[in-house]
């Protein structure tokens, strides 16, 4: 019986450890992310600074701010929801995401609540994008991509399509160009050294972000990434202080008879900002 404790209790040691490397290993992530971080001070919006763009954008940031709000510089945002591993298997998971508008960048970190050991980082830091997914609380490396071509730029794409969650990050002067696509609908363009996403925005009749749309998002596919159409809904927007922001999405890839395979369903329980 000795000799069963000291097995579990080597192997509670192990796990524990496993679990600060993981830890470790997303502080190094964000201390990156922190200091990637311009510390100019930016003014209040003023709604002047919209006079120029295309009218569904007008509308939308008439919709989304109040005059006088200050600029957000960085959030944190809280969700939970189901994400799909398979065609008929959705597994729940809660996250935190911390984001960074000046130099654009963010980390996800979530947790399969049905696997409470598998853990996921997703992350934008200074121009690279990366992903890790761990088991066995961080013991096991699942999955680590670093550096591949395609990467980076799908990874601001997802920083540039949760921006409703952080709207002023959608200014020009967080350095989004707008470019007119119709009545209700606008092309945002984001560049970020060598890195350039762009994404078509559909606003409802609200004026807010309804739809985000990109042609082309690196998707894993046997251990590569594979461009794919992709694309993100939008709904259930709620006043938080000087901010409208959406409480409920949906991500899904759209597949090649047109229609939309969602695989990431939440909703937003808590956002903070400086």
């Amino acid at each position: 019986m000795p000799a069963l404790w000291m097995f579990l209790f080597a192997i509670s040691i192990v796990l524990a450890l496993a679990r600060l490397r993981w830890e470790a290993d997303a502080g190094v992530l964000l201390g990156r992310l922190r200091r990637g971080r311009e510390r100019v001070p930016q003014p209040t919006y003023d709604p002047g600074e919209i006079r120029d763009l295309p009218a569904p954008v007008r509308r939308f940031f008439e919709s989304a701010l109040v005059p006088g709000c200050p600029f957000i510089g960085g959030a944190e945002l809280a969700h939970e929801g189901t994400i799909r591993l398979s065609p008929s298997f959705d597994v729940a998971f809660v996250s935190t995401t911390k984001v960074i508008v000046r130099r654009p960048g963010f980390l996800w970190q979530a947790r399969l609540r049905h696997f409470s050991g598998l853990l996921v980082h997703d992350a934008y830091v200074q121009g690279e994008g990366s992903l890790d997914v761990g088991g066995a609380a961080g013991f096991l490396r699942l999955q680590r991509v670093r550096r591949r071509p395609g990467l980076a730029e799908g990874q601001l794409l997802r920083y540039l399509a949760e921006a409703p969650w952080y709207p002023t990050a959608l200014l020009p002067r967080a350095g989004v160009h707008w470019d007119a696509d119709g009545e209700s609908s606008a092309r945002a363009t984001l560049v970020d050294g060598l890195t350039t996403a762009s994404l078509l925005f559909h606003f409802g009749d609200d004026g807010l972000v309804a739809r985000v749309r990109a042609e082309a998002r690196g998707r894993q596919v046997r251990g590569k990434l594979v461009p794919q159409p992709w694309e993100g809904r939008f709904a259930a927007p709620r006043a938080l202080g000087p901010y409208t922001v959406p409480h409920e999405a949906t991500v899904a890839w759209v597949e090649g008879d047109g229609e939309p395979a969602p695989y990431w369903s939440g909703r937003l329980i808590d956002a903070r900002y400086d």
